[in-house]
Order: structure tokens, then sequence, then C-alpha cells
């Protein structure tokens, strides 16, 4: 709602014909629509710029992966090819991109030590150059020296309730015998865009019985506690759809639509076609690349349900994602038949998965690593595998007996491997 005004009022700002570099900084509270505005902004500017990189979730990202593998796609974007993993990165966005005119979005930092990483100096870029920023923390872009500063306020009453609308009937206003109901909801939302779009999405087609119990739960949520609402609609979800969701959340935000379907049906969960339901919710995107993207606030809120699990006992969740807590259930030998998922990113490049330490994963239907090897006997292990993707496998295979029988998707991606490569044999076992 309004979107194309503030485009507007921002975009009079810069003059991207001019040879000067601006700074454009975009604040303001949880759920008010920060990354929606700047990616209108950064698609609006982006066909006068050969030179683009769009980086999302720096906060979440850097803290749980680190700041190099935010650099590393930053450089990815800019010079459109792969980087060697042990360069300086630093040094690598200093020397090449001085040249070039860029368009850089850095969506939700807060953090000067992350912005110095990524663009540091505004020299390192060649002049005409846009960064766009998008923050919490109002200070940041004090310390960033932003040239300007945009507050995404909330949205007013009959904005809310139009966006609402579009969501709950299709239509900009509530349709008869809802107007009451549709009014008490948009007021306890109170004016943040993601709430009003899922829950509109939700409450979509259904009965007057499901506007009033949900309408009851918003007004026990504390005072715009966004997650608290949205997962409201997260317990409206069938179990199968609540495992997709979850899934998505902790691991394949930016996969590919169709890649986990094939794990989901393998699996039976794709019973009332969960994507299509996620998307009508508003739960999850499916970008013009054909790419499943989740907002933030739901991303947090599916690995926070995940967490709560248990949140003393890695070993005792379904998922796990976090390098640390994953290389500590496998390395202690503490894994469970609860844990379905499991993701070990660049930290575990050079590590070594050794057989035994997947005994008791009888139920482990997706893995991710990155680097490393398996090495031991797999005789019977992995046999609930769907899903193996291990980027940047080495060119030696080390594991005796590996043969997932039921898996679906292998994902190599980034691997230097040839046709005389040793896991080729095994995994043929599985796919003949």
């Amino acid at each position: 709602m309004g979107i194309d005004e503030r485009v507007e009022q921002i975009t009079s700002w810069i003059d991207v014909k001019f040879n000067d570099t601006r700074i454009v900084g975009i604040w303001g509270n949880i759920g008010v629509g920060k990354t929606t505005l700047a990616r209108v902004l950064y698609n609006k500017l982006s066909s006068h710029f050969k030179h683009l990189s769009f980086v999302a979730n720096i906060r979440e990202t850097s803290l749980h992966k680190g700041i190099e593998c935010l650099q590393r796609q930053l450089i990815d974007d800019i010079l459109r090819s792969p980087n060697d993993v042990s360069i300086d990165k630093i040094s690598v966005i200093k020397s090449q991109f001085m040249n070039k005119k860029v368009l850089v979005l850095l969506d939700d930092i807060d953090a000067i030590t992350d912005f110095n990483a990524l663009i540091g100096d505004i020299s390192w870029v060649k002049a005409g150059s846009i960064v766009i920023v998008t923050t919490r923390n109002k200070k940041f872009l004090d310390e960033a020296k932003v040239d300007h500063k945009y507050e995404v306020n909330k949205l007013t009453l009959n904005e809310s309730l139009i966006l609402f609308s579009r969501h709950a009937f299709q239509k900009d206003y509530p349709i008869k015998g809802y107007e009451i109901l549709s009014h008490s909801i948009v007021s306890i939302i109170a004016g943040l865009p993601l709430a009003l779009k899922v829950i509109g999405s939700c409450l979509y087609e259904q009965s007057r019985g499901v506007w009033n119990n949900i309408s009851k739960k918003l007004m026990e949520v504390p005072h715009q506690q966004v997650q608290e609402m949205l997962r409201i609609c997260y317990e409206e979800l069938n179990d199968m759809e609540q495992q997709i969701f979850l899934d998505i959340a902790c691991f394949l935000i930016g996969s590919s639509k169709q890649s986990p379907t094939y794990m989901w049906d393998a699996c039976g969960f794709f019973l009332r076609n969960g994507i299509e339901v996620l998307s009508r919710m508003s739960l999850i995107e499916i970008d013009e690349d054909d790419k499943l993207r989740m907002h933030d606030q739901l991303r947090d809120l599916g690995q926070k349900i995940v967490h709560l699990e248990n949140p003393k006992e890695p070993q005792e969740r379904s998922k796990l994602w976090k390098y640390e807590e994953a290389a500590y259930v496998l390395d202690s030998n503490k894994g469970t038949c609860k844990i379905e998922a499991l993701r070990f990113d660049e930290y575990g490049y050079k590590r070594s998965y050794k057989g035994e330490q997947f005994k008791e994963l009888a139920h482990l239907r997706y893995l991710q690593v990155c680097g490393g090897n398996f090495a031991g006997d797999f005789q019977i292990l992995l046999s609930q595998l769907r899903w193996l993707q291990w980027e940047r496998c080495p060119s030696n295979f080390e594991a005796a007996n590996f043969h997932p029988k039921k898996l679906v998707v292998l994902n190599l991606s980034w691997s230097e491997i040839s046709e005389d490569w040793g896991g080729w044999d095994p995994l043929k076992v599985v796919f003949l």
C-alpha cells in the first residue's frame, strides 16, 4: 500500500545519470515493509546497472554463517563468477569493484563491522554506484554515513483495511456481513503489512467460525508481537503442510520450487499440494525464477518452532541447520531417530563424516553438507534419505557401502569431480 509514492520519494533523491555515489538507508520496525520497499526500489533502478547484488538477511546470516559467506555472494554477483574460498575477500572488493558502477542492496544489516566488510569506504566502488541498506537500527545509519534516510512507518487504518481486504476478499473493502470483524482484526494488527497480508490470506474463503476463532486468538497476542500473529496462521495448516513450511524456513529458502517436491512426495507430504496452500496463505512466495522465498519474520517463526521442540537438547529436535549444533550432535555421537534433516554449512568444509556418526539417525531424510568427505562403512545407514546436497565434494570418495536407496534428489554443485569419481558406482546402485 502506497509503495509507489514511497519509491518515488526516494528516487527523487537519486539521479542515476549523475556521477556521484549514493547510500540510501531505509529503516523501521519489524514487519513494516522495509525489505519490500527496498526490493521495489532495487528493481526499478536495476536497468541502469550492469553489476548488481541483493544480499539478503545479513544480520541472521552473519551471525550463523559468518561475514565471509556474504562477501562471497557479493563478489560472485558483481564479478559474475564463483570465487576461490581461500582468497582475501576485502582485497577483492577493494581492487575489483573500484572500476565498476554497482547497485547493491544490503538487507537487514545493523552492525557497522558487517557494512565495512561488504562495502566499507564508499570509495571502494566506482562513482555513480548506489548502495541501499535496510535496518531496524537508526543509529547504524549514522555510523554508516548514509546520504539519505527514509523511515518506513506503519500503514494508516484505511490503508490497512484495503491491504487486508485484498487478501481476505480479493477486493479493496470487506464484503457484506464481515465489516465489523474486518475492522476489529485490522485494528489489532495495527498497520503491520506482513501480518495484514498473511492473516488476510489465511481467512480467504473461510467460514465465519474460523474468522471468529482467529479474531479471538489475535486479541490474546501481546501488542504487536508479529511472530505470534503469524503463528496463528501456521497452526491452521495440517501436519504435512506444517512440515513443508518448516523445511523451507530451515533449509530451502532460495531453492527451486520443483526440487523439494520430489522429496516431499517421496515422504508422503504432498497430500494437498502443500506448496500452493502455503503460497495462497502468503506464508511463502514463488519468485520470477520459480524459487522459494519467505519473509524473514516467517523464517524466524519456523526456526523458532523447531528450536522449541527441545531448547536445551538439539539432538531431540527434528531439524538442525546451525553448524555448531549439528557438529555437537555428530561429534558426540548423540544422534537420535528424531532428527529428520541436517545441514553442515561452510564451517564444515574440511570435515570427515563417519558412518558410525549416522547410526542412530534412522529417520534422516535431508542431508546438506559443504565440502568434507564421507568415510567408513555406511552399510544399512541413511535408509530413509531422500535428499543429499553435497557441494564442493572432493575428487576422492572414501565411504564404503554408501547406498541411500530412497534417494530422489542429488545435488553435487561446485564439485570438481570427473567421470572416474569413486562415488558414481555406489550411487548408480541407488538410481538403477
